[in-house]
């Protein structure tokens, strides 16, 4: 329950409470791009991109304000339970850029970044797979 002995670097500020590291809550007119800290910000960047140009396009079914009020408190205890002080902030995804990314596909539907499920397990994910997954994103726009 307790965590490990570890420096502790006091924040004064609140964690950072947005939907998904980027939307607040209560305004759907703007986002908040690149407060993630991620292992690999310019993948995380991009996967942050595509889901904005799909919110600003209403083309995410966003969940109900209670569920999105849920899940910001639920990455906020994750962060500060993983990361320890460095999660305080609620915005620290060092070791989980490639899920954080993936859920960001996946509420716009995307599956174009997948290579089946052995080569998702074992497999790096490069820049070309989220190439893939606008592709993706623009052809369904089209239609």
């Amino acid at each position: 329950i307790y965590p490990p002995a570890h420096p502790h670097k006091h924040i004064k500020t609140t964690p950072y409470r947005l939907y998904n590291g980027m939307a607040p809550l209560s305004d759907d007119t703007i986002l908040f791009m690149n407060h993630i800290t991620a292992g690999n910000k310019i993948f995380v960047a991009e996967a942050q991109a595509i889901w904005a140009v799909a919110y600003f396009d209403k083309n995410i079914v966003m969940p109900v304000i209670g569920e999105q009020e849920k899940e910001v408190a639920t990455w906020i205890a994750w962060c500060k339970r993983r990361y320890l002080s460095n999660g305080e902030r609620g915005n620290f995804a060092t070791f989980d850029s490639v899920p954080y990314a993936d859920k960001l596909l996946k509420d716009i539907s995307l599956t174009g970044h997948r290579k089946g499920w052995l080569k998702d397990f074992f497999g790096p994910f490069v820049p070309s797979d989220l190439g893939k997954a606008w592709k993706q994103y623009l052809e369904r726009c089209e239609k």
